[in-house]
């Protein structure tokens, strides 16, 4: 695993049928998986049946290996994406996304040239837009990142 890029992701209940899209924007690229390692990190505190209780879009990418999924016991909120997946991989440079928004085909291609010409800085990126449409009791998430 080293030398990969981990690409750690979270979720919540009201969210999660959102993770499949997302990881599949990246998973369906041009960029080689041998590149990249995907992580998603969710609380038993909002899982207590895990497995059972996610989508069987995001269950096929976990069964098939292309997302590790890690368990934590409590919800830290934003900082389980990134604790939990710092602790497995301390030594792999990791890119935190959002659960809600669908990247374009160059966006982990732009992020790994300049994680390539800038090894040992934090590189901070950004979508020009973002659409989340609520219908009472469901999200559905809708997004472009440069």
């Amino acid at each position: 695993m080293q030398n990969k890029i981990i690409i750690s992701m979270t979720s919540w209940p009201k969210r999660i049928n959102c993770v499949a899209k997302a990881y599949g924007s990246i998973l369906m690229t041009s960029v080689d998986k041998s590149l990249y390692h995907c992580v998603l990190v969710l609380s038993e505190a909002e899982f207590p049946n895990k497995e059972k209780e996610l989508p069987a879009d995001l269950m096929l990418l976990i069964e098939t290996g292309l997302i590790e999924l890690i368990w934590i016991k409590e919800n830290t909120r934003s900082h389980k994406k990134l604790m939990p997946t710092l602790e497995k991989y301390p030594n792999n440079p990791i890119l935190v996304i959002d659960d809600d928004v669908i990247r374009t085909e160059g966006w982990l291609k732009a992020f790994i040239t300049d994680h390539k010409k800038y090894p040992n800085d934090i590189i901070v990126g950004a979508f020009w837009k973002k659409f989340i449409l609520k219908n009472r009791n469901t999200i559905k998430c809708f997004g472009f990142s440069l």
